[in-house]
């Protein structure tokens, strides 16, 4: 099946990258609602008290926010800069994928990849980045 294909693949690439947060199928979860509600319920069903989106995703999650709020789930931005790297071609093309990363970086994909990390920005914040400790 595809689904096993996918999982197999992502949990290889997570172990190159050094990532170690445990994978779970949110179709295990049994999470009801849709869109926003699902996600927070997902979230709560894992005993989460942050969920953690890509800026691409605020406008639905300012939408959305009462399904978090209502389970007391912070909401937080993950702002990136993708940092430059040897590609095998010029020129340096961001974005191409965690992949490309391993391909050329081998062991060192994971580091420079966590190098473009910027501080968290708690959803509706336009300043003052945050971590969850301080907030």
């Amino acid at each position: 099946r595809l689904l096993d294909l996918n999982v197999a693949l992502i949990e290889r690439l997570a172990g190159w990258l050094g990532v170690r947060t445990p994978l779970r199928l949110a179709s295990a979860l049994a999470a009801p609602g849709s869109r926003g509600e699902h996600l927070a319920a997902l979230c709560e069903r894992l005993g989460a008290t942050d969920y953690l989106s890509t800026p691409g995703a605020e406008a639905y999650l300012h939408e959305d926010r009462e399904a978090f709020d209502r389970r007391g789930i912070r909401i937080w931005l993950h702002e990136y800069t993708h940092p430059d790297y040897a590609q095998r071609h010029a020129p340096f093309a961001p974005y191409a994928s965690a992949i490309d990363a391993v391909l050329c970086l081998d062991d060192q994909a994971g580091a420079v990849m966590r190098g473009g990390r910027r501080p968290l920005r708690p959803l509706g914040a336009t300043a003052s980045p945050l971590t969850p400790e301080t907030a």
